[in-house]
């Protein structure tokens, strides 16, 4: 026996939007259009539960509901949902038998319909993904994350290495590629608190190259920026790597850190460089200054003045020079 049935469609909160068909004269709603006006106060909750599994599931079949309808009072009908994209399709039914959704949706012969019908059939038709394919998706995605995280790591590695080179740039002369005079105010207090705690000499060496200023003077700036290189690379094949800490401070002024070497070693690598600087840049020599560091009351302004002023004295020994009237100022040559 075919239940006899009204078909609606409501939105998805449950507002009439379209009589399909009402053989059973229930589009005479109460309240505010919303079609759980009619239902029984007692049992609007099973009603929305109702619409929450429609919207859930697709489709959901005769749930018993007890409405209140206009000169019949309480009635119990059947109510049967689908839904279709934005709208939900209801059939409500009293009587016994067997509803037929589909069939009940075939009965409605207009446009709205149609459309209404195609979309249940696609409703209807989805189906959830196998275990097999969302396991697929599971390593498809797995795999785009581990690209991504490749990818963030190389990233990574490139602004860690970029930031390295900045850091190097901010601590030297950009003519010899050795230490700057800023770096010379981090390094010291450092040294001196290691050579402290190990019990370690450290000596400090002042430089300036003898007869510089002719250099510039009759060859050329281009020329004297190249002897400045080239002595810096002289410097530091007399320096161990990563252990000694070669300075331009500034012109053709030179400081060393020896670490772990006294004056007398100090004074060793100090001839064999300038015996270097005779043989291969064309200037007059190499004139230094070397002081051991009292490590247990430091002073950097202090150590540099006094190996400045052993320097000078060596180039006025030398007949080159004149002690400066201030710290950092350079000499006649």
């Amino acid at each position: 026996m075919r239940m006899e049935s009204s078909v609606f469609e409501l939105d998805l909160q449950g507002n009439l939007v379209e009589v399909l068909s009402d053989p059973l004269g229930l589009g005479r709603f109460q309240g505010d259009g919303n079609f759980a006006s009619l239902v029984s106060r007692d049992e609007s909750v099973k009603f929305w539960r109702f619409l929450l599994e429609v919207l859930a599931q697709g489709v959901v079949l005769q749930r018993d509901v007890e409405m209140v309808l206009p000169q019949e009072g309480e009635v119990r009908l059947f109510l049967s949902g689908m839904r279709a994209g934005d709208r939900i399709v209801l059939a409500v039914s009293r009587g016994d038998g067997e509803l037929d959704l589909m069939e009940e949706l075939g009965r409605v012969n207009n446009e709205q319909a149609n459309y209404l019908r195609a979309m249940a059939k696609e409703a209807s038709a989805r189906r959830a993904p196998s275990q097999d394919e969302m396991l697929n998706r599971i390593s498809e995605l797995n795999n785009e994350l581990a690209n991504a995280q490749r990818e963030l790591a190389k990233k990574n590695r490139q602004l860690e290495e970029l930031n390295q080179r900045l850091q190097e740039m901010a601590i030297r002369d950009h003519l010899t590629g050795l230490y700057n005079r800023r770096y010379l105010s981090e390094v010291f207090p450092r040294e001196v608190a290691r050579s402290r705690r190990y019990g370690t000499r450290l000596t400090l060496v002042s430089m300036d190259l003898d007869g510089f200023k002719q250099v510039n003077d009759s060859l050329g700036h281009l020329e004297g920026d190249r002897v400045l290189a080239e002595f810096a690379r002289l410097l530091e094949g007399c320096t161990r790597r990563q252990v000694d800490y070669p300075f331009r401070v500034g012109g053709d002024e030179f400081l060393l850190i020896l670490v772990g070497v006294g004056e007398e070693e100090a004074e060793g690598v100090m001839a064999r460089l300038e015996e270097q600087v005779r043989r291969e840049l064309p200037v007059v020599g190499l004139s230094h200054g070397v002081v051991q560091v009292d490590v247990s009351s430091p002073d950097l302004d202090g150590v540099l003045m006094e190996a400045d002023r052993r320097m000078y004295r060596a180039k006025r020994a030398k007949g080159l020079g004149r002690l400066p009237s201030r710290p950092g100022a350079q000499g006649d040559l």
